[in-house]
């Protein structure tokens, strides 16, 4: 895991933010970290992980393609594993709100959702808020996470919601 932290911080010191004429492109990466809530209510569940967005737009509306990869993690083993991988990659959207000393950013997200095992590939939903200081590189984000998939070899379907906190480096 160190190793990961310390690419993502040399990766991300390679990139550099552009801001001209009402254009935006910035990146982002970071660490997230959240509760999860399943419908079936069997256990407590937490995810970690990282992330990254590349933020463009015009006009204080922005797009971002993004890749995420979560691990989620259970009190009660599954398959005599206490974690499951999560993929996700898709689009953000949202709209940048500059104050004096900061940037709030609400925006929306559409990704597909691939697990390691257990649950069926499916789609996942989030809304979401994001705080960028001006003066320095970073950002702070609280994200409501949806998504439902079917459980393998059945034909349920698990409702997962999380809350999830990310930390990034921004732009």
């Amino acid at each position: 895991m160190n190793k990961i932290i310390a690419s993502i911080i040399i990766f991300s010191s390679l990139l550099m933010s552009a801001e001209m004429g009402g254009f935006e492109f910035s990146p982002e990466v970071g660490l997230n970290t959240g509760y999860i809530k399943d419908s079936a209510n069997v256990s407590k569940k937490y995810n970690t992980g990282i992330y990254g967005r590349l933020w463009m737009g015009m006009f204080d509306i922005v797009l971002a393609p993004q890749l995420k990869y979560d691990v989620l993690f259970n009190k009660n083993k599954i398959n005599n594993k206490s974690y499951i991988g999560n993929l996700r990659y898709g689009l953000a959207l949202g709209y940048n709100i500059d104050l004096a000393l900061l940037r709030l950013t609400p925006y929306i997200e559409a990704n597909k959702s691939s697990f390691s095992e257990r649950y069926d590939h499916t789609m996942s939903y989030n809304v979401g808020l994001k705080l960028k200081p001006t003066l320095i590189p970073l950002s702070v984000s609280l994200q409501y996470d949806y998504q439902k998939p079917k459980i393998l070899h059945t034909s349920q379907k698990q409702k997962l919601d999380s809350l999830q906190l990310l930390i990034g480096i921004h732009f």
